[in-house]
């Protein structure tokens, strides 16, 4: 049978099991929690273990926040929640996470097509959530997120842990939810720029991917 010569899989940056850190890089431990993220592991592990079995050039890209028109999951899920005036920012807003534009991942795979290794690929800016949702709502068109004392929406997330254990089910606001929105969760691309990695930043394109 032809077997093909490489492989490409697209993967996750939550394979780490982290919450928050700062420029994390391909070598750390893969200590995923949830179901989605262990998924994405063992896809890893997986085909890493089948390539290297029949001498196949594999590609991992674990990927951070993917931005594209209509995305769907965490960023439709924030841009939806803004439009209604459901979601405010904790303090100051200055935790910073790694976004990439879809389309720079597809350029840099099809221009990089026997590229072996792992790479994080982020747009290399890092933008705090103040800035993402500042540049949202101008985006929009609508009014400035509101910002709320970090002290008061730490009250809630325990508010949010207690009521959720007594309903069992996770409620809106908890604290994983607070940790997710105060504490930076960054990805290094060095790894990539070795490799012409050299994306758009998603915040300046806005326009392409948000009307």
């Amino acid at each position: 049978s032809n077997k093909p010569e490489s492989f490409v899989l697209i993967s996750s940056a939550s394979v780490y099991g982290k919450i928050s850190g700062e420029l994390i890089e391909e070598s750390t431990p893969l200590l995923a929690t949830s179901e989605y993220a262990k998924s994405k592991r063992d896809s890893e592990l997986l085909v890493a273990e089948w390539c290297d079995k029949h001498n196949i050039a594999l590609t991992i890209v674990r990927l951070p926040l993917v931005v594209g028109v209509g995305a769907p999951g965490t960023l439709g899920q924030l841009i939806a929640a803004i439009r209604k005036r459901r979601f405010v920012i904790p303090g100051d807003g200055s935790a910073r996470k790694s976004m990439v534009l879809a389309t720079d991942v597809a350029d840099w795979l099809v221009n990089n097509p026997s590229t072996e290794g792992t790479f994080n690929l982020t747009d290399q800016q890092d933008p705090c959530y103040a800035q993402i949702c500042d540049a949202i709502t101008h985006q929009l068109e609508i009014k400035k997120v509101p910002r709320v004392p970090a002290s008061m929406m730490r009250a809630a997330s325990w508010l949010g842990d207690t009521g959720g254990a007594i309903l069992k089910k996770p409620l809106p606001y908890n604290t994983l939810v607070h940790t997710q929105l105060t504490q930076s969760l960054t990805f290094s691309c060095e790894a990539a720029k070795a490799h012409n990695w050299n994306p758009n930043s998603v915040l300046e394109n806005i326009d392409s991917w948000l009307n």
